[in-house]
């Protein structure tokens, strides 16, 4: 093929259900349209341009009813596919286009009728997409009659791909990044009450549907009511080793079933919410002999064992997590477990006995795993201070910086606690490495030129902001502080003025005085989070519903797919 001509369209069928999904239907669509040759898109019911946006990319638009069933509605789709591989993506989704001979080598695989794809799911705000939780899920599988979704609801395919061998289902480097787990696009479908009333239609069906329990202990987890996942967990917790698969025809469940160590995780994550901190321990240490390398349930061991005053047990615990590194191959994990994350709540424990240089350490390792990890930054900066390691840190923000690993956002938390460090001459040289904080924070220059005696410097670059709508008042009130902060002793100053100033009133940073400024900062005193609180980031919220057990050669699988 001649360079730069487009490669040729595989022999896949892209599938998808959707409603009301115009917001975020091209993106989607556009992510995978290069690659497939047809589209088929289910519609339950759009009242918006959803249609519209699918038949601009030439797909079938299939028109069905909705049934509350997830399933049935994927299994229309795969019955109107015509090519010879189908995947299957949420209008919320996007595929990370693999290259076109990755692609076509998978579709050779003759024994392999499934594939497990990586599926990356993001959460919390919509803006900054820091945290994620990844899953395996299969999505690309042969365009087979004896494969079909089953499941009202989380519904699966691996099961059927299984059911034709235990080497039919293979993992593969595909990777989908989902964004329906966002706050925002929570908010704005109201998917924890649908799901719950899915889920309990689907119990009455199957009351002994060992998954669908899961899948409601999972909703109310993620809704923060502990106290009805709890005796759901902690039942299903119990009946593990029963030997079944999950489905009402099985009898308990598997400690190898792809979702038995989510479900551990959960239920120690609910008990220490609930004040059940010797079951949440006991769960945990079960389930370390079961999965010793899962770098979440570590890290929530260790947090666990801190809270109770264990901080070296809890440091020993957090160097296994570190040791078993990213393990989100096997388990559904949370992002930074067994890396920075891990490295950040070591340091943390080290600092809580007093063993400085071994918290550089860590904290310095969590910023070159992840230099956008604010918080370690935010530990690193201080200590750095405090223990006149300046010097390195600054070296580390321009390692940082050349690569384009440095986001504007962490700059400016930087920026943040530099100025509230006091250390003048240390932030100036760093405005190259930090340009785009400085950006972020206009008044910051006017703040360093303070800081460093310049008071004319200060007023101008303070000045040039006035009249700004959003940086105007604080700018004024910057330049009074300054006066004021240069009046004669003994006259009424900054504080009796801010004692009197009006409630809301933004109280500006005012310039370290001579007998402070270029002084080492106190070691702040430790974060809190190991001490009182849980770690940085839950177990994941959402319920994936992987296929009942794996093959008993591979290491437990983790939980994939979750509802569209």
């Amino acid at each position: 093929m001649e360079k730069g001509m487009p490669m040729p369209k595989l022999d896949i069928s892209l599938c998808l259900i959707v409603r009301n999904e115009a917001k975020r239907l091209a993106d989607c669509l556009g992510s995978a349209a290069g690659l497939v040759s047809e589209i088929v898109v289910v519609d339950t019911g759009s009242e918006d341009e959803t249609v519209a946006i699918a038949r601009s990319f030439n797909a079938v638009v299939v028109d069905a009813e909705w049934k509350g069933d997830f399933a049935e509605a994927r299994n229309i789709g795969l019955a109107c596919a015509s090519r010879s591989w189908i995947l299957v993506l949420d209008a919320d989704e996007r595929l990370v286009p693999p290259s076109h001979d990755e692609l076509v080598r998978l579709m050779a695989q003759e024994h392999v009728y499934g594939y497990n794809v990586k599926l990356i799911s993001y959460v919390g705000a919509a803006a900054a997409r820091e945290q994620y939780i990844t899953d395996s899920v299969c999505r690309f599988f042969r365009n087979e009659e004896r494969l079909r979704f089953h499941g009202m609801i989380h519904e699966e395919i691996a099961s059927s791909v299984l059911a034709l061998g235990r080497e039919t289902l293979a993992d593969c480097g595909m990777t989908i990044e989902h964004d329906g787990y966002l706050d925002e696009a929570i908010a704005e479908k109201a998917k924890p009450e649908r799901n719950v009333q899915l889920i309990q239609a689907a119990l009455v069906r199957e009351p002994d549907n060992v998954r669908m329990w899961y899948a409601l202990g999972t909703e109310w987890f993620q809704q923060e009511r502990y106290d009805q996942a709890w005796p759901i967990f902690s039942r299903l917790v119990a009946e593990g080793d029963g030997g079944g698969d999950g489905t009402a025809s099985g009898v308990g469940l598997r400690t190898d079933a792809g979702y038995f160590s989510d479900l551990v995780q959960k239920a120690v994550f609910t008990a220490w919410m609930l004040g059940k901190r010797t079951e949440a321990t006991e769960l945990a240490e079960r389930g370390l002999r079961l999965y010793p390398d899962f770098a979440d349930l570590l890290e929530l061991y260790a947090s666990l064992l801190a809270e109770q005053g264990c901080v070296k047990e809890a440091y020993k615990v957090l160097g296994r997590a570190i040791a078993a590194g990213d393990v989100s191959g096997q388990y559904s994990a949370s992002s930074g477990a067994g890396t920075y994350r891990s490295h950040y709540m070591a340091g943390l424990l080290q600092e809580r006995l007093c063993r400085w240089e071994t918290a550089w350490m860590h904290y310095e390792q969590a910023v070159e795993a992840e230099p956008g990890f604010d918080p370690a930054w935010l530990r690193l900066v201080p200590l750095g201070a405090a223990t006149e390691r300046l010097d390195r840190v600054g070296a580390l923000l321009a390692r940082c910086a050349e690569a384009g690993r440095l986001p504007a956002r962490t700059q400016a938390a930087v920026l943040e606690a530099a100025v509230d460090l006091r250390r003048p001459d240390w932030l100036a040289q760093q405005r190259g490495a930090l340009r785009e904080g400085f950006e972020r924070h206009p008044l910051a220059l006017g703040l360093l030129a303070a800081q460093l005696g310049d008071s004319r410097g200060a007023a101008h670059a303070w000045r040039r902001w006035r009249g700004h709508a959003a940086y105007g008042p604080a700018a004024a009130l910057q330049r009074w502080a300054l006066v004021q902060a240069r009046r004669p002793r003994g006259s009424a100053g900054v504080a009796s003025t801010f004692a009197t100033a009006p409630v809301g009133t933004a109280i500006p940073f005012v310039p370290a005085s001579a007998s402070t400024a270029g002084q080492p900062a106190a070691l702040p005193p430790p974060t809190p989070a190991l001490g009182a609180a849980p770690p940085p980031a839950r177990p994941p919220a959402r319920p994936p519903a992987r296929p009942p057990a794996r093959p008993p050669a591979r290491p437990p699988a983790r939980p994939p797919a979750r509802p569209p």
